[in-house]
């Protein structure tokens, strides 16, 4: 082993157990402040919310980690979860992008979702997503806003 591996394993030793403490306390952190944007949010449109539902975050994929939190309601009558989540898999920097995506993976609006003229300030590939600015991060009003956004979209089905 070359000596600059050696001291990047040492100091990683040394180290590992508080970074991955820090690791943790970030990721409950943000959970929270998603799960607070959800319960705080008041227009749904068409969506009846009832209650958050466990967030699913990947807490051992440290690479690119996707940190998230659902809601469980009725939607026309179907039983339906949303889920927002921020994402920082296949960012070209270091900022992650926002989503807001229904949970379930057969939901009956995915045409619907392709072809919908959605703000220019979102992209959609699968699920709607927000490139939050570096600048100017608030992680509670750029959910908001992309909430708002899918509840336009819920808005113009039936």
């Amino acid at each position: 082993m070359n000596e600059n591996f050696k001291a990047f394993i040492d100091e990683g030793m040394k180290s590992y157990k508080k970074a991955s403490e820090v690791a943790a306390l970030f990721r409950g952190e943000i959970e929270n402040i998603l799960k607070q944007v959800l319960n705080e949010h008041k227009d749904w449109g068409p969506f009846q919310k009832q209650t958050l539902k466990q967030s699913q975050s990947t807490k051992y994929w440290t690479e690119f980690p996707y940190i998230n939190a659902n809601v469980s309601g009725q939607l026309y009558g179907k039983d339906t979860t949303i889920r927002i989540g921020i994402n920082w898999m296949g960012v070209s920097d270091d900022y992650p992008t926002y989503e807001v995506r229904f949970y379930e993976e057969k939901h009956p609006y995915k045409e619907n979702m392709k072809t919908f003229d959605w703000d220019d300030r979102y992209s959609f590939d699968e699920h709607l997503t927000y490139s939050p600015d570096p600048k100017d991060l608030n992680i509670e009003r750029d959910f908001n806003d992309l909430i708002i956004e899918f509840v336009r979209f819920m808005n113009s089905i039936k």
